[in-house]
């Protein structure tokens, strides 16, 4: 990643699950997301940090993340390419800039799922879910699984854009991919940010991942 564009680093892995002997999807996204409710579907996180925390802890739990550092050694498995990354990162960009608007017209405190509503991420979410009974390690099988996740994470990290420790006021210019160097500010989700970080004693911009499980921090 270019050093101007602040993210947050990649996410602390703390302890496991596995030791319960229970590998599943399902299992995992209900552990880290603390939602052990089974009636139900589990939900796409609607905070951008907490879903780059769940994905990128699952692309770390199953050796897919090397895909991203070393994508043209591992081409056995297609993933998408550079253009499938370029449109997840513009759908991410549209998350942060509604997230922005919800926060500065909304009362902070209510859910921001309507951010989310009708961006691909949800249907790229449910592609995930919907192998909720497959192992961790499985997952690498399936092309569009693995597909799902690599859009999901690339989208998360781009809604990130802007929490770093940047400045502010500098400005942005387009590229060629039509994103943006560095992004262009949001401060109301960045203020909501910097409010979660200080309300979990700056151990991680995480709402619904616990700190003790993954953290994400900003990028210095």
């Amino acid at each position: 990643m270019p050093a101007s564009r602040r993210r947050p680093r990649r996410p602390t892995i703390s302890d496991s699950p596995a030791q319960t002997g229970s590998d599943s999807l399902e299992f995992f996204l209900r552990w880290l997301l603390q939602d052990q409710d089974r009636t139900h579907p589990v939900a796409c996180p609607d905070w951008p940090p907490d879903l780059f925390a769940v994905v990128a802890y699952i692309l770390y739990q199953n050796g897919e993340y090397r895909r991203i550092v070393q994508p043209l050694s591992l081409a056995t498995v297609s993933i998408g390419g550079k253009e499938d990354w370029r449109e997840a990162r513009i759908v991410g960009r549209s998350w942060r800039h509604r997230l922005d608007a919800h926060i500065e017209n909304q009362d902070e405190t209510r859910s921001m799922d309507e951010a989310l509503k009708s961006l691909p991420i949800l249907e790229w979410w449910r592609e995930l879910i919907s192998n909720g009974s497959s192992s961790i390690s499985e997952l690498g099988d399936s092309p569009r699984v693995l597909t799902a996740l690599f859009r999901l994470f690339f989208a998360a990290d781009e809604a990130c854009a802007g929490l770093g420790m940047a400045d502010g006021d500098v400005r942005t210019c387009a590229r060629d991919d039509g994103l943006e160097t560095p992004p262009t500010p949001a401060k109301f989700f960045r203020g909501q940010a910097e409010k979660i970080l200080r309300l979990n004693s700056n151990r991680t911009l995480c709402v619904y991942v616990r700190p003790e499980l993954v953290s994400v921090l900003p990028k210095l």
